[in-house]
């Protein structure tokens, strides 16, 4: 893969890569700025402490998060708080979303308007979060976790992440071609102990590295992970397996030896018409197959 000098420019202090107007990048720069001025709605008690939290990124579908929350409170076996922070751009289902949390105690944030799309939109919710929320809490540990994600067995995440500084899947490759030195954790599945990495500036965005580009939370390579020793860490197993559903079959991703389920795409994928149906049908075989995990 070849990229064109051309389309590399220095804008604000950092490299980008731009497709064809450099106008769009300063637009959404501008943009980015803004939204980070925004407030949130929340129904959250800023002042009450909790060692462990956890953040999951909630888009456009109140089920998901029903059985997300439904998987944590019978699996996780530490002592927890999860928040639920609303990136939905659904006003109905953003409603619906927020009376799943009330109704399970557990935090609700509903972030600003997003007009931002696909990852760059997840990836601004990410940082509003860092910036306005994890940034402000006394927690010991975090977890980043995305709605389509749950967990199947009894965890523990004390346990998981062990004398660590950080803890989650391994990514060292970007559509199966090496990246060099650079690795990461994606923060769809990523624990962080705050008092280890608050001195570092911790941003969740993608990274440039010619002629390999890592996916959301890339830069984090540069700010954090390339000051430890890959191979002495430990990293969450990742197993990825095509299933068929009706007539279609797709990808699914089971994490940690099978403890954790990861539907994958069931949010982005529905924003795309001709995609809506086959996703709709994966999200309900998961669900059935996370009912009969939960019955036996």
């Amino acid at each position: 893969m070849k990229i064109d000098i051309k389309k590399i420019i220095f804008f604000r202090g950092k490299w980008f890569i731009i497709n064809n107007n450099p106008y769009e990048l300063a637009k959404r720069y501008i943009y980015k700025r803004e939204f980070f001025w925004k407030k949130v709605v929340s129904s959250c008690n800023l002042d009450k402490v909790h060692e462990i939290e956890v953040y999951s990124i909630a888009f456009n579908n109140h089920t998901l998060i029903e059985y997300q929350i439904k998987t944590f409170l019978k699996y996780i076996q530490d002592d927890f708080l999860l928040i639920i922070v609303d990136n939905s751009n659904n006003t109905e289902e953003a409603k619906k979303i927020e009376g799943v949390a009330k109704k399970n105690k557990c935090w609700y944030i509903k972030l600003p308007e997003n007009k931002l799309k696909g990852s760059r939109s997840h990836i601004t919710a990410l940082n509003y979060t860092r910036k306005n929320f994890i940034s402000k809490r006394n927690c010991k540990i975090f977890w980043l976790i995305d709605h389509d994600i749950f967990p199947i067995h009894t965890y523990s995440i004390k346990e998981a992440i062990g004398e660590q500084d950080f803890y989650g899947e391994l990514v060292d490759k970007k559509f199966r071609k090496p990246a060099g030195k650079a690795w990461m954790l994606p923060p769809r599945f990523a624990f962080f102990k705050k008092e280890k990495i608050k001195k570092f500036n911790f941003a969740l965005k993608k990274s440039i590295f010619p002629p390999y580009v890592l996916d959301t939370g890339g830069s984090m390579y540069t700010l954090l992970y390339k000051k430890y020793k890959k191979d002495t860490l430990r990293f969450a197993k990742s197993e990825y397996t095509f299933e068929k559903f009706g007539k279609f079959t797709d990808r699914f991703q089971y994490l940690e030896n099978k403890k954790r389920f990861h539907i994958t795409n069931a949010a982005s994928a529905l924003c795309i018409e001709s995609q809506k149906e086959m996703v709709e049908m994966k999200i309900n075989y998961s669900f059935n197959k996370i009912d009969n995990l939960i019955k036996n």
